[in-house]
């Protein structure tokens, strides 16, 4: 996410490590926040309807 900074993005690399959702400090102009996904079972789930 360094590739933002243009933004004022500061990341809290002890919140990402941490797995928390909100990974950006204080000071940051934007907020990043991570969104926790279970992909496989989506997609599970999305072939599951489409074949029954």
């Amino acid at each position: 996410m360094e590739n933002f900074t243009f933004l004022g993005l500061e990341v809290d690399q002890a919140k990402n490590n941490a797995n928390e959702t909100l990974l950006t400090t204080e000071n940051s102009k934007v907020t990043a926040l991570k969104i926790h996904t279970n992909e496989e079972l989506v997609i599970a789930l999305d072939t599951h309807n489409l074949i029954k």
